[in-house]
């Protein structure tokens, strides 16, 4: 098994971009993160930019996958309240060798999953009741709770990491624009390319900034 991912944010009609997507690699194990920024709240691009680069652990010696993604998360909203703003965090850590994901949500970024036909939503939307950093300037736990998810990756798998700029490209573009897009990219290896494909189609059905990460399982 292996693990192919690709990212591509965009500012859209904004006048900045406060999204961000990193992503991270080591053998056979990955991560991606996707952050979006609150816009009309202080330093939310220097807190997504903050949490996309708070690096999961990868190494072989790590703990299971669990711990490592509640290990990030806790890292994540410390740097997020260092950074001062308010931000959504997404971030997928997975493992071709033991066939096994894991997600943390937090916020109104999504993810969904493209299976045997079938696309379904992995998260839950949370809205600024639920963020990394400090909530309307308060640093409560209240509104820090992330969803934790645990996934068998199996062949064939299509995960989306997006934040809200891509919800109508995901609504009306999913299976005719990024589909057709993961299947050239099967064969051409350019994720980076693909998910940059993708972005600049939902520019066009957004008001938002556009922010989308692609993992194949093959």
């Amino acid at each position: 098994m292996k693990l192919y991912m690709g990212w591509a944010t965009t500012t859209g009609s904004r006048p900045d971009n406060q999204d961000r997507a990193v992503g991270y690699s080591l053998k056979t194990r990955m991560a991606l993160i996707v952050a979006d920024g609150a816009g009309g709240h202080p330093c939310g691009a220097e807190t997504a930019t903050a949490i996309v680069r708070t690096q999961p652990d990868l190494t072989s010696h790590a703990a299971p996958l669990k711990q490592r993604a509640e290990h990030w998360a806790e890292k994540a909203q410390l740097a997020a309240l260092a950074a001062g703003g308010v931000s959504t965090g997404l971030a997928f850590l997975g493992d071709a060798q033991r066939h096994e994901a894991y997600l943390v949500a937090c916020g109104d970024s999504t993810v969904q999953r493209y299976r045997a036909g079938t696309w379904m939503h992995l998260t839950q939307r949370q809205g600024y009741g639920n963020v990394l950093g400090a909530y309307f300037g308060q640093a409560s736990r209240r509104a820090f709770d992330p969803q934790f998810i645990s996934l068998m990756l199996i062949p064939g798998d299509l995960y989306v990491l997006y934040t809200d700029g891509c919800d109508a490209f995901m609504g009306e573009k999913a299976n005719s624009v990024l589909r057709p897009q993961v299947e050239q990219a099967i064969h051409s290896r350019a994720w980076g390319f693909a998910a940059r494909n993708c972005v600049e189609v939902a520019k066009g059905l957004s008001t938002d900034n556009c922010t989308l990460g692609i993992i194949y399982v093959r």
